[in-house]
């Protein structure tokens, strides 16, 4: 409501004024209601995704982070700066899911990535969707992060096996089936092999030698005809002795002592 103290001073272009004043105020206080609700509405959004054990980004259509949890951070292992283009890494996210949700409105699910942390590398599963206005346009983008090295590293494992058990039935050929085995295993799991047999009279010597690299696996023979495993503190030795497979993390160190 607009009051004057002089009665009749106001005519018709001062009603018109009064009233445009009045629509603009009605205006503005809808502003502040929208505002306030989209602040909640945010303040809720952020609430739920600090509490998934995955994690989350979200993008504007200008590829900058507009929102994330704690847990993004912790899966990537890196900082992620909200306001920052997500593009701008230390790790090449070319065409990766996020960005081709935003250019292309690409919806992922379950694509998987490898990144490298700390000397160790991360299998990375991630999906990500676009998210559009109501005339159909891409104004951000959803990508949601899960860490699944683990069960990555499980899956590698049982392949490893059954081709092994594939290996093993295959063919009658002892030899053939261990050297076979050996091509299996380096890279896969070893930058070299060595297989040792003892014969009758239970002398050990060695089967099969493969290096991951070509070129060193003569050496890798060499070094094992010339200095066998006869040492009884050697590995191959302790487990001869006890049946128990024997794990030395750092051979340096090992060696050392």
């Amino acid at each position: 409501m607009v009051t004057s103290s002089e009665p009749g001073r106001h005519g018709d272009e001062d009603f018109e004024l009064v009233s445009e004043l009045a629509r603009r105020v009605s205006l503005a206080l809808d502003l502040v209601g929208l505002h306030r609700g989209a602040q909640d509405s945010l303040a809720q959004l952020q609430a739920v995704i600090a509490q998934l054990p995955l994690g989350v980004a979200i993008s504007d259509a200008d590829h900058r982070i507009v929102l994330r949890n704690d847990e993004l951070e912790r899966v990537w292992g890196a900082p992620i700066v909200v306001g920052h283009d997500h593009r701008a890494s230390d790790v090449d996210t070319s065409g990766w899911p996020l960005e081709r949700a935003i250019e292309t409105g690409e919806v992922t699910i379950g694509e998987r990535h490898q990144i490298e942390r700390d000397a160790e590398t991360r299998t990375l599963e991630i999906s990500a969707a676009p998210v559009r206005d109501a005339g159909g346009a891409i104004v951000s983008a959803v990508a949601i992060l899960a860490d699944v090295t683990r069960r990555s590293r499980a899956e590698e494992n049982l392949r490893f096996l059954a081709k092994a058990n594939e290996l093993l039935v295959a063919s009658l050929d002892w030899e053939r089936t261990l050297a076979a085995i050996a091509d299996l295993a380096v890279p896969a799991l070893a930058g070299y092999l060595v297989i040792d047999l003892l014969d009758e009279d239970d002398e050990l010597h060695w089967v099969v030698a493969v290096h991951a690299d070509p070129e060193k696996t003569e050496l890798v023979r060499e070094l094992r005809g010339q200095y066998p495993p006869t040492v009884s503190t050697h590995p191959i030795q302790v487990a001869l002795r006890t049946g128990e497979p024997q794990l030395l993390p750092d051979l340096q160190a090992q060696a050392e002592a």
